[in-house]
């Protein structure tokens, strides 16, 4: 409780605001007078502010619902806009997740006797309604959300990042690389090559689809050059072609 007092922003978008202040309060009239760990100390020394720069995050409002449903073993009805199609699913939320400003939903399917339940991640600003069931469910006594997301998440970096490209690139597109693509500096750093001119390297970088990545490794404009594959290196060829047209 003691860390909600520098999270003020996610326990409000949870509905907790009042709850989490109320919470705090009674926290610190516990506390012995010469204890340093009060939560007007943690507040004036660590705050959280999960929003990415320059963006301002409207939580979703299905949220606070959606939190009193996971807090209380609620099942719930939602529909939901994928990337394929609206759909309408029941399911079990067992944790709310804030990763970079956004909320995401880990929730398992009700368990159907002879089978296994995997869960499955929603993020929560494509719920389109939500719907608290009469129905409750029992939580999985195992279940880590803190160890099931960071498996889930490096998965789906893994499937995401499934292609490579052979690079060459300056000491500060390294530094691009580094603010923008993290994952593609950890492999710059885990193995290169000197190239020139003096300061530059080689390295083999994980990389997305190649339209995708194209657009993505010309942000860093003359300061990467693509070596390959092929294909790669003649999408980012054909979109700078098409960029420096617009300005002749």
């Amino acid at each position: 409780m003691l860390l909600l007092a520098g999270a003020g922003g996610a326990a409000a978008d949870l509905g907790l605001g009042a709850e989490a202040a109320a919470a705090q309060l009674k926290l610190l009239a516990s506390l012995p007078p010469e204890s340093g760990a009060s939560a007007q100390r943690v507040a004036s020394r660590f705050h959280l502010d999960a929003a990415p720069w320059y963006a301002r995050i409207d939580p979703p409002d299905v949220l606070p619902a959606l939190a009193a449903a996971v807090w209380q073993d609620q099942r719930v009805r939602i529909g939901y806009e994928s990337w394929k199609a609206a759909v309408t699913r029941e399911i079990d939320p067992l944790g709310l997740v804030l990763k970079a400003g956004v909320w995401y939903l880990v929730a398992s399917a009700p368990k159907v006797v002879g089978k296994k339940t995997a869960s499955r991640t929603y993020r929560v600003s494509n719920i389109s309604s939500l719907n608290v069931l009469p129905a409750s469910f029992t939580h999985p006594a195992r279940f880590d959300l803190a160890q099931h997301w960071e498996a889930s998440a490096r998965e789906f970096e893994a499937r995401l990042l499934s292609g490579r490209a052979s690079i060459r690139i300056s000491p500060e597109g390294r530094r691009l690389l580094r603010d923008n693509y993290p994952a593609a500096e950890l492999a710059v750093a885990a193995k290169n090559a000197k190239a020139q001119p003096e300061g530059w390297v080689k390295a083999e970088i994980p990389v997305e689809d190649v339209s995708q990545s194209a657009r993505q490794l010309l942000r860093l404009g003359a300061e990467l050059e693509v070596l390959g594959p092929p294909a790669l290196r003649k999408a980012v060829a054909d979109e700078a072609r098409k960029v420096a047209a617009m300005y002749r």
